[in-house]
C-alpha cells in the first residue's frame, strides 16, 4: 500500500502494526528493496544460447506441420 503523505504512512503503521485481522497478526512497517543475487534471477530467455535451441526447434516444428498439413 503507498500514501501520498508520510504522516499517513506513520499513522497506519502506528494503528495497524500488530493488529488482527481474520484470525491474523498484521505486521506493518516501511517496504525495503529486494536484493536479488546476481544470475539466480536472470530469466533464462535473455541468455542467447536459449534462443538457438529454443526458436530453432520452434521454426523446425512448424515446418514439419506445414509439410504434414499441406
Amino acid at each position: 500500500m503507498e500514501f501520498e503523505e508520510y504522516d499517513d504512512c506513520l499513522h497506519a503503521i502506528d494503528n495497524m502494526n500488530d493488529s488482527e485481522l481474520c484470525g491474523r497478526v498484521l505486521r506493518v512497517s516501511f517496504a525495503k528493496p529486494q536484493k536479488f543475487k546476481e544470475g539466480s534471477q536472470k530469466p533464462i530467455w535473455t541468455e542467447e544460447e536459449y534462443h538457438k535451441t529454443y526458436l530453432n526447434l520452434d521454426v523446425n516444428k512448424e515446418e514439419s506441420n506445414r509439410k504434414l498439413f499441406a
